[in-house]
């Protein structure tokens, strides 16, 4: 995919597009991580109603 220093992000204005999937690659692994801790937190807030919160929410 090839983005244009417009249509990119504001954080990746100004760098290479190799540079640009860099950033990507490390903002992807970024919110997987996140994702996990709060999974794991709602875990212990919804304890076995979690699975269906989640599918719930999504559908909404």
């Amino acid at each position: 995919m090839n983005m244009t220093e417009s249509s990119a992000p504001v954080f990746l204005q100004g760098v290479s597009e190799k540079d640009n999937e860099v950033l990507l690659a490390e903002k992807i692994i970024q919110l997987d991580i996140l994702r996990d801790q709060l999974y794991e937190e709602l875990i212990m807030m919804a304890g076995n109603r979690t699975h269906e919160l989640l599918r719930f929410m999504q559908n909404k």
